[in-house]
């Protein structure tokens, strides 16, 4: 069982590695703000599942606070919102 499991992390590890390396392509070349930003999100849960927290609440510190959303902008600047 014990070998099981730790050929299924392996396999994890590799899938989040390449996972990783689009990431990182994502945020080196992309220009479209959403998709970023639900990158760095993807980045920090798949270092939180892997039990990084520090890394998870480093990536987590790239993301905009909640208040800065469309939503939270509608409710300022829109009268019947």
């Amino acid at each position: 069982m014990a070998i099981y499991i730790s050929e299924k992390l392996k396999q994890f590890r590799k899938a989040r590695d390449l996972t990783q390396e689009q990431i990182a392509d994502i945020l080196n070349n992309c220009t479209d703000d959403y998709i970023r930003l639900m990158s760095i999100q993807r980045l920090a849960h798949d270092y939180n599942a892997l039990g990084e927290k520090e890394k998870a609440k480093e990536t987590a510190q790239r993301l905009p606070p909640w208040g800065i959303s469309r939503e939270k902008t509608y409710e300022i600047i829109c009268d019947d919102y």
